[in-house]
């Protein structure tokens, strides 16, 4: 059973913002994200864009919702999006964008901190200490201690020297807002592609689209070992071959157990768009044959999340082919992928909604939380609204939807 929640339902653990006609109150929803913290709530994170530039960083879990922060310098990016941590006793971190440079694009990013549950927050800093006017984003945040937590983000210091390389790094920070130590992963990866990141017990996992030469952009997952405080070399999920001399803004994401590791990912292999799935169970070094997720023309835009010990739930953006009696649309699709056997299969794909292709609808997300898959995306509701060059503005409101497997 599906039941779907606009940006004007406010449900039992989720709340929704809506919107007015005044200055003050008419406001764009987007870019909404989930977490499971470490106490066990679930968390959902989105922004709110004013008509005169503010922008706002918002969440909410079981009780209510909080404001994080605010500004006027933001970059609210429909791919490269905030995100949130509860880790340890009361402790969260949160991420988001600021411009540095508008003219060349260049952009920080910024952390805060709350140590008191969300009441209060810090002051934001950024992990990065390059101080270069060159792009840091797509952030992942996983807990490592109680008392500190890890984030992994793509940086482009490397293009104030000349050189054209976007590197993978991450910094260990602990709930001082100190950090402890940093990183460089890996010092050539796609430039903005969304990294996505999952820590179990003993390791933190680490997946993302890796550049090797000749452009080939396939997807590498890397491996932090907690005891030792030491990265792995990348290992290749799977030898797509695809040679696209340019990002396809098109992520991975990872889930996993101790012993088994889950991820999807978009390609063009063979020249065809595909959604792939595949497995590990040797600490996410060597994968399973991929299999097919789609079942026609994709967009790619996925997620995955856990759902038993053995099966996973994975979301994508699929286009139907047109008939002679409508044009092509899209649709947010789902199957399970079942690995507890000797050979993992997929279940029939089912149609979640259908859903505006459009880049503002961003990426949807996907947790599975007291029994039930949350799904949030950004909704595009045309509109005859014209901005300052009369083109047509769409409003964009966060929906959240519920299934039950």
């Amino acid at each position: 059973m599906i039941k779907y929640f606009s940006i004007f339902t406010l449900i039992s653990f989720l709340f929704n913002c809506s919107s007015g006609v005044d200055t003050l109150n008419d406001f764009n929803t987007s870019v909404p994200n989930l977490h499971i913290g470490a106490d066990g709530k679930l968390y959902k994170s989105w922004t709110k864009e004013y008509g005169d530039g503010r922008a706002e960083l918002w969440y909410s879990d079981s009780v209510s919702e909080h404001k994080i922060a605010g500004g006027n310098n933001w970059l609210i990016n429909w791919a490269d999006f905030p995100s949130m941590l509860q880790y340890g006793d009361g402790n969260m971190v949160a991420n988001y964008l600021v411009l540095t440079d508008e003219e060349s694009f260049a952009y920080d990013i910024q952390l805060i901190l709350s140590n008191d549950n969300g009441e209060t927050w810090s002051s934001p800093f950024s992990p990065h200490l390059d101080s270069t006017f060159t792009e840091h984003g797509f952030v992942s945040l996983v807990g490592v201690r109680d008392d500190a937590f890890m984030a992994i983000w793509l940086d482009g210091r490397e293009y104030s020297t000349g050189k054209n390389v976007m590197e993978l790094r991450a910094a260990l920070i602990n709930n001082m807002g100190e950090l402890e130590e940093e990183w460089l992963i890996d010092d050539n990866v796609c430039s903005c592609c969304a990294t996505d990141a999952v820590v179990t017990d003993n390791k933190i996992s680490v997946v993302y689209r890796d550049r090797h030469k000749g452009e080939i952009r396939d997807i590498s997952t890397v491996n932090f070992d907690k005891t030792n405080m030491t990265w792995s070399e990348p290992h290749t999920v799977h030898a797509d071959n695809w040679m696209i001399a340019g990002c396809p803004v098109n992520g991975p994401a990872i889930a996993a157990t101790l012993d088994q590791t889950v991820v999807v990912w978009y390609t063009m292999h063979n020249e065809s768009p595909s959604v792939f799935v595949a497995l590990s169970d040797n600490d996410s070094i060597n994968f399973t044959q991929p299999l097919m997720v789609n079942t026609e023309n994709t967009i790619g835009r996925l997620d995955v999340c856990l759902t038993s010990n053995n099966s996973a739930e994975i979301i994508w953006i699929e286009e139907s082919a047109p008939t002679h009696s409508e044009d092509r649309k899209s649709y947010l699709k789902r199957r399970t992928f079942h690995f507890g056997q000797d050979s993992p299969y997929l279940s029939e794909p089912e149609i979640i909604s259908e859903i505006n292709n459009a880049r503002s609808s961003g990426f949807p997300k996907i947790k599975y939380f007291n029994d039930e898959l949350v799904i949030v995306l950004t909704n595009v509701v045309p509109t005859s609204t014209l901005d300052k060059n009369e083109r047509e503005i769409d409003k964009l409101e966060v929906q959240t939807i519920l299934i039950q497997p």
